[in-house]
This record gives structure tokens, C-alpha cells and sequence, in this order.
């Protein structure tokens, strides 16, 4: 295998970011305080009023300087969006100690402003078997958990897209449900900096060289399910899927890249040049990565089939109370999703109240088989 292209790679056209004036990020926090806490409730239909209560939050988004940058990511011209000066909730009760809903937050600011982001691009989802289908997820270290390669540990964690898998039909590709985008909230920062690492598919394969580009295109590559979908499938892991690490979508080079939960050869198909190319993916990501700080007031929104994320280690927290704590929102464009699964049985897709879920089938559907065979 030749050695990967050494050329510089321009990083500051797929990137942008931008600072909400004081001005609307006091209308903002001004609307927000008064939003009720439906976003943590069981009911479906109470999510999704909390949904229809962020409309006067977007509205705001929509007439700001984040205007220009969500249409970016969007059309898909960005893959990634840092949001400073964003409003925070005027108190915090402590971060919730088993990754589930915070227990005593009496206002929900942080949470609505992902949600009326995540209005603009398309619909917040709820995924099976991920955070007991929360719609904002509370990603803070779990004691017990410390060397987890997920959310809830403190490790490093290494780069990886979130991935969909469906153990129900173990020929569909991970990356066909995968989330089109990641909203990522600065709650509270923590005593010890951590820096979130974000890398661009499109900017890293051009430093790969052409054997491992034709390789890395190629179905000959599994991928664990994340710890949380064990959790819920503990049988899932019989049944990977053999998939492609990079494939192309409407013009743009996507990939299906998790090394915290192990892509590798698919047995039977291990060989140097499989194993190498993966190696020389990483080390491209790595060179084209940026640093970001994700504090309070900070939101960071990304294009998940185009960008890569990790992060470094988490310091200890003595306080337990205040340790990091950042919230995830999934999104869904739903224009591709509609499109894609057209067919698929309501079990799999449900649309309602602004939200996707995304659930498993003990029924495949014609166009579930077709997708299988993609």
C-alpha cells in the first residue's frame, strides 16, 4: 500500500462559528424560563408539546446571526456548527448519576434551545434502547463507568460517528438510521478542561492514499453496537452487519466510522490491507481534527454522517455535583428519511409531535430488504 497523500488540506470552509448577540440570547432566556418540563416526560404527546413550546425560541434562532450557518448545515455546504452566547439555565441541580433525567432542574433553557435547533434542520428523535428514549440525552460520567468507552465513561474516548444499528435485521447497514445530525449543549463544564475533537470525512480522505480509499469503500468491515444498545439487545452483537467504512450520498463522502465500539475486519476477511486502511483513516482524522471546548452557553451542532467525534479523558470529580455535563440531541433530516424508508412498517418509523422514533422490526418490509442490499 502507497503511502497517503502529504498535501495540505484547507480546514475553514466545511467549519463555521458564530456568537448570538446579547440582545437575542436575552430574548431567548427571557422565553425559555417558562417552558414546562414535558421534555422529560413518559407521554409521547407531552414531548412533543415541548416541541411546540420551543417555536418562540426558533423563531428568535431564525431572525439571528445563527440563521445563515443552520441553513449551512442544512444544505449541507457545513458540517459543523459552533454556537457561543447561547442563555443558561439559572441554576442546576447535580448531574444526574445514572445518565438519566436530571432530577430537580426547574427550568429547562438548555434543553430548549436543542430543541428548536433541531426544529430548523428537521425532527429530534427518540432511538431504541438509546438513554430509555430520551429526547435530550444527559451525556456526564458514570461512577462505575469510568473506563467505558461511551458517554458515560471519563477514558479518552476515540472517534466514532452514532450509529442505528437494528439487530432485528442484521443485513441492513448500521448507517441507514443513522442520526443526519448531533446537537451537543454545554451544561456545566467541570473543575478540568476537556476538549471535544470533531474531524471531517471529506478533509481527511484526501490524505489517504488510493489503496486504502478503494478498500475503506468496500463491504468487508463489523462494528460493535454501542454499550447502550447491548443493554437493550444483549444478543445483538451475534449479528453485525459487514459494511462499508466510507460510501458516497449525494455527493458527499459519507462513512460508517466507530472505533470505540471496535470497526474492524469482518472474520473471515481480516487481512493487512483491511487493517492498515482503518489505520491510515484514523491517522488522517487525527491530522485534520479541530479542538473544541463545550461550556456553558456553548452549543456544537454536526453533521453526523460527515464528521467523526471524540474526546480526551475526563478529570476526576470529588464533588460529583460538578462534573462535566453536556446534553445530546439527535436529528433526523426528514426529507432523507421519508425518502430512504419508504415502507418500512410504523414500528421501525413514527412520525408525530415533531418527533422521529426509531425502533426495531420483527417484520422486514420489501423496502427493508432493499436497503439490506445496498
Amino acid at each position: 500500500m502507497s503511502s497517503p497523500q502529504e498535501r495540505e488540506v484547507p480546514q475553514i470552509s466545511l467549519f463555521a462559528e458564530v456568537a448570538l448577540s446579547p440582545e437575542a440570547s436575552a430574548h431567548i432566556a427571557e422565553l425559555a424560563v417558562n417552558l414546562s418540563g414535558g421534555v422529560y416526560h413518559d407521554s409521547f404527546s407531552d414531548r412533543g408539546q415541548f416541541i411546540a413550546e420551543t417555536q418562540s425560541l426558533e423563531d428568535v434562532l431564525i431572525a439571528s446571526s445563527t440563521s445563515r450557518p443552520l441553513e449551512g448545515l442544512k444544505d449541507g455546504s457545513l458540517v459543523a456548527v459552533k454556537i457561543t452566547g447561547l442563555p443558561v439555565d439559572p441554576e442546576l441541580p447535580p448531574p444526574p448519576l445514572d445518565g438519566g433525567f436530571p432530577d430537580g432542574k426547574k427550568t429547562f433553557v438548555s434543553e430548549g434551545l436543542a430543541i428548536a435547533v433541531a426544529n430548523i434542520l428537521g425532527y429530534p428523535s427518540m432511538i431504541l434502547g438509546e438513554k430509555k428514549e430520551a429526547l435530550v440525552h444527559q451525556i456526564t460520567p458514570i461512577p462505575g463507568k469510568e473506563t467505558s468507552q461511551s458517554n458515560e465513561g471519563q477514558v479518552d474516548l476515540r472517534f466514532h460517528q452514532d450509529l442505528a444499528p437494528n439487530p432485528d435485521l442484521p443485513n441492513m447497514p448500521y448507517f441507514t438510521a443513522m442520526p443526519d445530525w448531533l446537537i451537543l449543549t454545554g451544561v456545566q463544564a467541570g473543575t478540568k478542561e476537556t476538549r471535544t475533537y470533531i474531524a471531517a470525512i471529506e478533509e481527511a480522505v484526501q490524505h489517504l492514499s488510493p489503496e486504502a480509499l478503494e478498500v475503506l469503500r468496500q463491504k468487508r468491515f463489523v462494528t460493535n453496537p454501542p454499550d447502550s444498545f447491548l443493554k437493550a439487545m444483549p444478543d445483538a452483537a451475534k449479528r453485525l452487519p459487514v459494511h462499508a467504512v466510507l460510501f458516497e450520498n449525494n455527493g458527499h463522502i459519507e462513512s460508517a466510522f466507530d472505533r470505540s465500539s471496535d470497526v474492524r475486519p469482518a472474520e473471515g476477511l481480516d487481512d493487512y490491507e483491511a487493517t492498515a486502511s482503518l489505520a491510515e483513516l484514523e491517522a488522517a482524522l487525527t491530522r485534520v481534527k479541530r479542538e473544541i471546548s463545550i461550556e456553558p452557553g456553548t452549543q456544537v451542532i454536526f453533521n453526523n454522517r460527515r464528521v467523526v467525534h471524540g474526546r480526551s479523558a475526563i478529570g476526576a470529580e470529588e464533588n460529583l455535583a460538578r462534573r462535566r455535563w453536556i446534553q445530546r440531541v439527535y436529528v433526523y433530516d426528514t426529507e432523507r428519511l421519508a425518502h430512504q424508508a419508504m415502507g418500512i412498517p410504523g414500528r421501525v418509523l413514527q412520525l408525530g409531535g415533531g418527533i422521529v422514533r426509531l425502533a426495531s422490526s420483527s417484520e422486514p418490509s420489501e423496502r427493508m430488504m432493499e436497503l439490506a442490499d445496498q
